[in-house]
């Protein structure tokens, strides 16, 4: 057995390397990305583009996805020890509190929509990251511009 433990570290160690993957916008990236506002009902599903805004009918509620903290969820063409996560940053506003980022996390290896990902919940909304694609996959570098976050939010 202890031969072949300096195999089985490597072999662990190149499995478990492919799973890290972070995606950071530069500033000078943001100011090139066209963005778009949208209209949705209370608890419609919808997708959000990195920059666009969602109008929350019914109420004076925007939710922007500003940013991509990281995707370090485990490609889909490698095996992991772990899922890793997509972090995203929101930009959440409505007339009775100052704008404010709130975070949503999606595990990796989740069939999506994944409706019982965490619930973020904010002056009596809950907002829930239903997907974030593109999935990773070791053999393709996303652009953060190719981000696209399905949500709903209830209220």
């Amino acid at each position: 057995m202890n031969r072949f433990l300096p195999y089985i570290i490597c072999l662990v160690f190149v499995a478990f390397s492919g799973c890290v993957r972070e995606a950071f916008i530069e500033a000078d990236e943001q100011d090139e990305i066209l963005t778009k506002r949208i209209s949705v009902g209370n608890e419609e599903e919808f997708e959000l583009g990195l920059g666009d805004t969602a109008l929350i009918e019914g109420t004076e509620i925007e939710l922007t996805f500003s940013f991509v903290s990281s995707d370090n969820r485990c490609p889909e063409d490698v095996v992991c020890i772990t899922a890793g996560e997509g972090i995203i940053l929101l930009l959440y506003s409505d007339p009775f509190s100052t704008s404010r980022q709130v975070r949503a996390t999606i595990p990796g290896l989740v069939r999506t929509p994944y409706v019982s990902n965490e619930i973020l919940r904010h002056n009596g909304n809950d907002i829930v990251l239903l997907r974030l694609d593109p999935y990773p996959n070791s053999s393709v570098t996303h652009s953060p511009r190719d981000y696209r976050a399905l949500l709903v939010v209830r209220h």
